[in-house]
């Protein structure tokens, strides 16, 4: 089950997806929470429609929830960065009133370039 992605499955993107500050390379990508969450790993991806783009290292919203409604529930990807290289991270957001333990869950990782 996919609960989240970012990029699409099979697609070598060059460089980067997207341009400008909402681009995949040595930006950071903050989850818009007014659109609905991508759970379609293989469609296009354009980052300008599901995510903000900061500069690289911004922090100001590490650890924040939006205010926007609706709020998702459960498990989601909500915060994106990469700088050059492999030097990249994720932030998982939990929506939901309950802790997830996710060596104990059914939760996969998967990269594709």
């Amino acid at each position: 089950m996919v609960i989240d992605a970012i990029g699409r499955v099979g697609q070598d993107p060059g460089t980067e997806w997207g341009s400008g500050r909402a681009s995949t390379q040595d930006n950071t990508l903050w989850r818009r929470f007014d659109v609905p969450l991508n759970t379609q790993s293989d469609d296009a991806f354009n980052p300008n429609q599901e995510w903000y783009g900061f500069a690289l290292g911004t922090i100001h919203h590490l650890g924040v929830a939006p205010t926007l409604p609706p709020i998702p529930k459960g498990l989601i990807i909500s915060k994106y960065e990469a700088g050059k290289s492999w030097n990249k991270s994720l932030e998982l957001f939990n929506g939901s009133a309950e802790a997830i333990d996710l060596r104990a869950g059914n939760f996969v990782l998967e990269i594709y370039y």
